[in-house]
């Protein structure tokens, strides 16, 4: 399911006493019924749809493809990935596999990632090796950042806003946004 509406604005929630947090209201359609948390950058948890969790792994097949063949000197270095595959070619496949930057990559978003499915409640249950990458313990910043949400310790997440107007300043001129 692709989402229509953009996932914006910030909520601080608790989890209950089984470590489940509710999903705010606004969130749960665009989401719908099964999605993935998955590790993601700066100590936060990403909430991803199908679609969205899909994708990810055809960019980083995509990519342990792309860095696989120029270390072998193979001609396919433009090969796109199918989405949904982990890679078009077995051969790369294989070769990842004894590739230091491509098993990093792919431990860090699929080898703790989850698939959830909220009860009537919207709740669900964020899993003991995720809220310790995260840092969560009961309080969750739920962070939505327009195509997916983010999950922050509060601690984390007021860090990670220190500052926020220079870094967004850096990243925008980084990009070409600002001339």
């Amino acid at each position: 399911m692709g989402h229509t509406r953009l996932l914006d604005g910030s909520y601080r929630h608790r989890l209950d006493d089984k470590d489940r947090l509710t999903i705010p209201q606004a969130f749960r359609f665009e989401l719908g019924r099964r999605f993935y948390i998955t590790r993601g950058h700066d100590q936060c948890l990403y909430v991803l749809t199908e679609d969205q969790y899909l994708a990810l792994a055809s960019v980083i097949a995509q990519a342990v493809q792309v860095y696989t063949s120029r270390q072998s000197g193979s001609a396919e270095q433009d090969a796109v990935a199918v989405p949904g595959s982990l890679t078009p070619d077995p051969y790369l496949h294989a070769r990842a596999m004894f590739n230091d930057h491509a098993r990093v990559l792919q431990r860090h978003f699929f080898g703790d990632s989850f698939e959830v499915t909220p009860d009537a409640q919207g709740r669900i249950l964020i899993p003991e090796t995720l809220r310790q990458y995260a840092g969560i313990a009961k309080e969750v910043m739920i962070v939505g950042v327009g195509d997916r949400l983010e999950l922050w310790s509060p601690e984390r997440w007021a860090s990670e806003m220190d500052g926020s107007v220079e870094k967004l300043r850096t990243a925008a001129e980084g990009m070409g946004l600002l001339r």
